[in-house]
């Protein structure tokens, strides 16, 4: 019980003198996903976003479902009556698909697992795909 206390006493302490005792989620970010910037010249070769994120990030599933939409899977199935979609995220504002994003306008693809998924939508248990292009800067 007196360890709890300290750490908590450190903690508060710690962040009422403006320096953090934790660190951030964006410190960890290593561990919480994958970032990978996109070279126009390598884009090209690809015929849309999700067939770059198919060849770039091996670990995620990337599916054509019937006729022209994808399916994007970062962990698999996690839920038994959820949606199981990442949340899909294109210069800042949540989409439905990246179906219109040409592959040479992207900067910058980011794939967000674990804690920092959370903060971006309801669907962040399954992770998130952050789709920064060149223009939004």
């Amino acid at each position: 019980m007196k360890k709890i206390v300290i750490i908590l006493l450190a903690a508060l302490l710690a962040v009422s003198c403006g320096k953090p005792f934790f660190k951030s989620l964006e410190e960890r970010r290593g561990s919480n996903g994958d970032v990978v910037m996109v070279q126009p010249d390598e884009a090209v070769r690809y015929e849309n976003v999700y067939e770059y994120i198919k060849a770039k990030f091996p670990s995620i599933s990337v599916t054509k479902d019937g006729g022209t939409s994808y399916l994007i899977r970062i962990r698999g199935v996690n839920t038994i009556t959820g949606p199981l979609s990442p949340v899909l995220i294109l210069d800042g504002m949540e989409v439905r698909d990246f179906d219109g994003v040409n592959t040479v306008d992207v900067e910058k693809i980011e794939i967000v697992k674990g804690p920092r998924a959370f903060s971006l939508g309801a669907n962040g248990t399954n992770g998130a795909v952050v789709i920064t292009t060149r223009k939004a800067r």
